[in-house]
């Protein structure tokens, strides 16, 4: 590390420093130093940026969860400006890995940077139905399906709302106390300037669970409720304590509460 001191003092950025890096990197790939001065040196030796890659491709097989080797990724792609080839490495990586934090928000940064055209982004969604076929849990996947409808050129302009509501039911069905798809599907209401209680599929569905005492039917149908009664509907408000009651007993975390709701509700 005196070495590396020393380079970092005097400016020098060869290829025995970029050499250095790369040696100190394979003992501690989190030296965010480091990294910067391989940046650095890349760009002041013209360095050849796909032989970077390769590299890189190796170095995340083994740690696949270093913040700074995505950061390092990001820099080197944006460099290049050519991101053909990270599609299918991402999925490589995700196939062993589904939940990475840091590879979602890479391959974010990469649809948002370079995804101009329709093409590009028709490709990823036929990615995020396959990671939810393989696994409807997968929270992330619901998170990066909601961010590729928000960030697509056409945005939700041109999503075909009844057809995606049908998707969601089916998913949910599948897993119905798993949070991520209840959530993307009020996501997807707002967006289309709907309201939770307009969507009578998703609150038939909603009511048959609450059947099952399933809290994210619950918390749906009570949201469903206050709506109405915003609205003037006051016999919403039997059937909102109803579920509230339910909630005490079946989300038992947040007991405490459920039971300052039902007060509130009582005035």
């Amino acid at each position: 590390m005196d070495y590396f001191r020393a380079v970092c003092v005097s400016g020098e950025k060869t290829q025995r420093v970029l050499d250095l890096t790369a040696s100190i990197i394979s003992q501690n790939a989190a030296h965010y130093t480091v990294w910067k001065l391989r940046a650095d040196c890349l760009e002041a030796l013209n360095a050849d940026y796909d032989r970077e890659m390769e590299w890189l491709n190796k170095l995340s097989v083994y740690q696949p969860k270093s913040y700074q080797i995505w950061h390092h990724r990001l820099v080197v792609i944006e460099r290049l400006g050519n991101p053909a080839n990270e599609r299918p490495f991402l999925n490589q990586m995700l196939a062993d890995d589904s939940k990475n934090y840091h590879l979602w928000t890479y391959r974010q940064w990469v649809l948002a940077k370079f995804g101009r055209t329709r093409e590009f982004w028709d490709d990823e969604l036929l990615d995020v139905n396959t990671f939810l076929d393989k696994d409807v849990r997968n929270n992330s996947a619901w998170t990066h399906r909601y961010f590729y409808f928000g960030n697509r050129p056409q945005g939700f302009g041109d999503i075909d709302f009844e057809k995606e509501m049908e998707y969601v039911i089916i998913k949910i069905k599948l897993a119905p106390h798993n949070e991520s798809p209840w959530s993307y599907a009020r996501g997807i209401i707002k967006y289309h300037n709907q309201s939770l209680d307009q969507v009578q599929s998703l609150v038939s569905l909603a009511q048959d669970y609450v059947k099952s005492h399933i809290s994210q039917a619950l918390l749906y149908m009570l949201d469903v409720y206050e709506l109405q009664l915003k609205k003037g509907e006051n016999d919403a408000k039997a059937s909102a304590q109803k579920v509230l009651e339910l909630l005490t007993q079946h989300d038992p975390i947040r007991k405490e509460y459920w039971k300052y709701r039902q007060l509130d509700f009582s005035k």
